[in-house]
């Protein structure tokens, strides 16, 4: 059940345990399966047609979010439930047990549910013709969650057909800009197959107006797919994307470059000097973020800038040695500046109060994009965009460099922070509680840290082991709970920078410091004093007007 009816429930029976001792939480039914509900309402025949115009008559429903749903019309039948109780209401028992089976039945015939299913169900069995139905629907729908309970149907017929299935004019009729970055969550060979397909198609089509039809970022995903077969075509793409006037552009290209090449490259590697692997053959497919990313000390770090007012420090960008030593120091960048991506530009927080502004910008404070109502910083992911809990609902929402959301989906619990996961799903982070989600925002398995001290910063190594942060302590955790730190009597653990070959980065939020621990040697092996370096000196910026105050 729902978080808000448990607290709900535990308010009411605080409230009244004066009244009564005995008093026990309602139990619902789940809510109906899918094939239930395909079953009960005719469209069990696994008839396309039929789906589709279910889909294209209830297009209204898909904007509804189940589990709210369920928790509001639980939350309805437990408060009348409780009230009856209150006041000593003969037949309560039956009340509820007549609400309940009535609610099964609701259930069963809400348009909501059943147009969830349907979908569901196109994903599974649909035709590729199916996508060119679907994906109209899904550009009208207001809210992006809403889309994605279209777009994951999309992503799946993607995974289980082939574009040879449909006919040129059928290809022509997808939108590129839409679904090249929907190939990401598929299996690396199949996205290449369908990037190509799509790209031949229109490019043949389109040639002498491609530019005008098909944006440059939507041209660099079809490109990180189909590099590996046809690299000759996919340099042309990169290097537009890399001399783009937008830095958001041009973080996309870098980072879908080192996508490709993988290796942990240093900061210092030009997006020349990638194009140059990939023409030498260094493409592979990887999707692991430590490989994309440089090595934790081979990365630039921020240090400094810990004042008040218009006499904020400024911010150095430091690298350190494994005895937490500057081996290599930028003065004065842009004073906000917060997370490092390997082309130099900042995601940057812009003032204190929450919800969150974020930006991104180069050294100088140039702004290319902005990111709003965020709860907290977020995660660069593996393209160089954000993925971040955003807005009074905590939505799970996955930004990229530019700005657009590529995919969102409402949490049904209160979070702390997501981490990307493997392909198509994402990691939760409660206070109490550790959950995978999909791309639908269902929830497929879900473990209890109750037992751990306030845990609150994951890092996926593989699919069922993780690195997390604890109160006073960092380690490793299973995908069943068990907790295994590696070092403890920290201040306040925080974020790591994790390789798995290299030593890491850890902040203790209680000295406002890192740490250097090389794990293989299971010690640490420096500290290093993040205002060191910065925050008696006031840095250029302070005069300008456009300065954070």
């Amino acid at each position: 059940m729902e978080s808000r009816v448990r607290i709900f429930t535990i308010a009411l029976l605080l409230a009244h345990s004066a009244f009564a001792t005995s008093w026990v939480r309602p139990k619902f039914p789940p809510a109906p399966p899918t094939q239930v509900l395909l079953t009960e309402n005719g469209l069990a025949d696994g008839n396309e047609k039929k789906f589709l115009e279910y889909v294209d008559k209830n297009s209204s429903s898909i904007s509804t979010w189940l589990p709210y749903v369920s928790q509001a019309e639980e939350e309805a039948i437990a408060n009348e439930y409780f009230r009856r109780l209150n006041a000593g209401v003969p037949g309560t028992d039956a009340f509820l047990k007549e609400r309940t089976a009535d609610l099964t039945q609701q259930r069963l015939r809400d348009p909501r549910r059943i147009v969830d299913a349907v979908l569901r169900e196109l994903g599974e069995k649909g035709s590729a013709q199916s996508l060119i139905r679907l994906l109209p629907i899904a550009k009208y729908l207001e809210q992006p969650w809403a889309k994605w309970k279209v777009y994951a149907s999309v992503q799946r017929i993607l995974e289980r057909e082939q574009p040879s299935s449909l006919t040129v004019i059928e290809l022509r009729a997808i939108e590129l800009d839409v679904v090249a970055p929907l190939l990401r969550d598929l299996p690396e060979e199949r996205a290449q197959v369908w990037a190509w397909a799509l790209w031949e198609n229109w490019y043949k089509w389109l040639a002498p107006f491609l530019e005008s039809r098909v944006s440059l970022s939507g041209r660099l995903w079809l490109a990180r797919f189909f590099a590996g077969q046809h690299p000759e075509v996919a340099v042309k793409i990169f290097r537009d994307g890399l001399g783009s006037s937008d830095g958001a552009i041009r973080t996309l290209a870098e980072m879908l470059l080192r996508q490709g090449i993988g290796r942990s490259l240093p900061h210092a590697t030009s997006g020349k000097s990638l194009v140059e692997r990939m023409e030498a053959g260094e493409w592979k497919p990887t999707t692991a973020l430590w490989e994309i990313m440089p090595q934790p000390l081979s990365g630039a770090f921020p240090v400094g800038g810990r004042g008040s007012g218009k006499h904020l420090g400024r911010v150095d960008l430091v690298w350190f040695d494994r005895s937490a030593k500057i081996v290599n120091r930028t003065n004065d960048v842009w004073p906000m500046a917060k997370e490092i991506l390997p082309n130099g530009l900042f995601y940057c927080k812009v003032g204190d109060l929450y919800p969150l502004t974020c930006v991104l910008t180069n050294s100088e404070g140039q702004v290319y994009t902005r990111f709003f109502h965020l709860n907290g910083m977020g995660v660069v992911v593996s393209h160089g965009g954000l993925l971040c809990l955003v807005g009074s609902r905590n939505n799970v929402t996955e930004f990229a460099p530019d700005g657009t959301v590529l995919w969102e989906s409402p949490p049904t619990s209160a979070f702390r922070m997501v981490a990307p996961y493997t392909a198509g799903r994402a990691l939760l982070l409660g206070y109490h509680s550790l959950e995978c989600c999909n791309r639908r925002g269902d929830i497929l398995w879900k473990t209890d840290l109750k037992d751990l001290d306030d845990p609150r910063y994951i890092v996926p190594t593989n699919e069922s082991k993780f690195l997390l942060s604890c109160g006073k302590s960092f380690g490793w955790l299973t995908e069943n709970g068990t907790y295994s730190p590696l070092l403890g009597g920290l201040g306040s653990t925080g974020w790591i920078k994790y390789h798995p070959t290299a030593e890491w980065i850890v902040f203790d939020g209680a000295s406002w410091k890192v740490l250097i621990y090389d794990v293989a040697g299971a010690a640490v092996t420096g500290h290093f004093d993040l205002d060191d370096g910065g925050e008696k000196e006031i840095s250029r910026f302070a005069s300008e007007s456009r300065y954070p105050e």
